[in-house]
């Protein structure tokens, strides 16, 4: 059986999903995974999956640095205002920590080794502004191969799997869009906020998908021949830019309590399948 895991993206409701992440390795879950796929925060998250670093990944969304990553510039204000600013192009976010984090801690040939794909948003070319950026959004509905792309890690330069993460998670006027062989990429959950879909065209028969979101309608439990077990929050996670450790504390302990009873109920639903199809 091929198992795969899907990471959604949700900014700082990534807490969520490594609190999950700790209680399906205390499982035995992440034991033995064929891939994996993220998208926006889920792409930093499975860094840490990648090269078995859950520990590392829990330091981190529970400390202070990860707050101070997110703050906002001197110049936030004046960036509202200047009208020779773009906000589209410069973000009200600066990424400088962020990239840091990611040099310092990514361990760029495990990523390469563990079959990740990482959802980035293609808007148009290095110009394109922000009717191009709504056009996107409206061509996605007809067209969604044309926009919505899962980069294969594996044969990828620490450079440029570097900018593909930092595309994935470049939430639209937050933060400042990634040029990558002069494209335009924003985040890859502005059009698919949980990344199953590269796990089922890759034939993975199990996919546990962590979704930072209460409400998905296109949640599903099959597609093709995927079975799709969902982790998702039993309560409110609070602001996607909020990332003060004592609400990451919160998302952290509901992700961990929501993965347990989420497993839980999927072997329980598993062994009254068996039954069924025994008694038949």
């Amino acid at each position: 059986m091929k198992r795969g895991i899907a990471l959604g993206g949700g900014g700082a409701r990534g807490a969520y999903e490594m609190g999950a992440l700790k209680a399906l390795k205390e499982m035995g879950y992440l034991d033995r995974l064929d891939a994996i796929s993220g998208v926006s925060v889920g792409s930093l998250n499975a860094a840490f999956l990648a090269h078995d670093n859950i520990e590392e990944g829990e330091k981190l969304w529970l400390s202070e640095e990860i707050d101070t990553i997110f703050s906002k510039p001197p110049s936030f204000i004046k960036k509202v205002f200047d009208k020779e600013s773009s906000l589209l192009d410069d973000g009200l976010y600066e990424t400088k920590k962020l990239e840091a984090l990611i040099d310092r801690m990514i361990d760029y040939d495990a990523m390469r080794k563990a079959n990740v794909r990482v959802g980035i948003s293609y808007v148009g070319d290095e110009d394109t502004g922000f009717f191009e950026l709504l056009r996107a959004n409206v061509g996605y509905l007809f067209d969604n191969k044309a926009y919505l792309r899962y980069v294969d890690l594996t044969n990828l330069s620490d450079k440029d799997i570097k900018s593909t993460i930092l595309a994935s998670c470049a939430i639209p006027v937050v933060f400042q869009p990634v040029i990558i062989d002069g494209k335009k990429y924003f985040d890859g959950g502005m059009f698919e906020r949980l990344p199953c879909t590269p796990l089922v065209e890759m034939g993975m028969d199990e996919i546990i998908a962590i979704d930072l979101f209460r409400l998905n309608l296109w949640r599903k439990k099959q597609r093709e021949n995927s079975t799709i077990i969902h982790i998702r929050p039993s309560r409110g996670l609070g602001r996607i830019m909020d990332f003060s450790p004592e609400k990451n504390r919160l998302r952290f302990a509901t992700g961990y309590e929501d993965a347990f009873k989420a497993m839980r109920e999927y072997e329980e639903e598993k062994k009254e399948k068996q039954a069924d199809a025994s008694g038949k």
